[in-house]
């Protein structure tokens, strides 16, 4: 959905110069994580997270690359703001995980007065609105929701909407995965469940990082 203008012209250019590109607004809205220009290790990073025809993204980088603040933090603060998505979910190894991924991304779009200069509020004015630990739906009716690995979520849904993003973050966990039994557990979570949660019939992407 397109960002009503209403700004002078080269500020709504440059904001519209964001929408699809995560590496510019990255660097624009979250500058404070991204403090060095991006290379070449990036470069496919974003050429898989920007490109909306890839339904299934799996990521692979070594830690340092910042690979949960691009994706959990900026793309999901950019399907947020330019309204690409209706229902987010943000998995996580635990629940406790996915909410610290859930709640700073809410601070930043929070806490930041540009982002409800420029985009207006996030924070709902009515309190029949969910916005909680546990789940959030913002001004503009996007929910979002984190959920730890193995937890049930079937027929998930928010209005008419299942979820269209799902970003899976390092789900498995570091002793688990040496458990085959486990390890066939999560992948079945991932495939039956978390796959069977989107509506096919309409736009949506499943985003591992690992």
């Amino acid at each position: 959905m397109a960002r009503v203008k209403k700004y002078k012209p080269e500020v709504d250019y440059y904001l519209d110069a964001l929408e699809d590109d995560t590496r510019k607004f990255a660097k624009f809205w979250f500058s404070e994580h991204f403090k060095y220009p991006f290379g070449a290790i990036h470069d496919p990073i974003f050429d898989l997270i920007d490109n909306p025809n890839l339904q299934q993204v799996a990521i692979a980088a070594p830690r340092g690359v910042g690979k949960t603040s691009l994706v959990c933090l900026a793309l999901a603060a950019r399907h947020i703001l330019y309204k690409k998505s209706h229902y987010i979910l943000l998995l996580g190894a635990s629940q406790r995980r996915a909410i610290e991924n859930s709640e700073n991304l809410k601070s930043k779009l929070l806490s930041d007065p540009d982002i409800a200069r420029f985009y207006g509020p996030v924070r709902p004015q009515s309190t029949d609105l969910t916005f909680s630990k546990e789940a959030w739906v913002t001004a503009s009716g996007i929910r979002v929701e984190p959920v730890g690995a193995g937890q049930k979520i079937r027929g998930a849904l928010h209005g008419s909407h299942r979820p269209d993003l799902i970003i899976v973050d390092d789900v498995e966990d570091r002793e688990e995965v040496r458990n085959e039994l486990l390890r066939m557990d999560l992948e079945d979570w991932l495939y039956k469940d978390i796959l069977e949660l989107v509506n096919h019939s309409e736009p949506w992407r499943v985003i591992v990082i690992g």
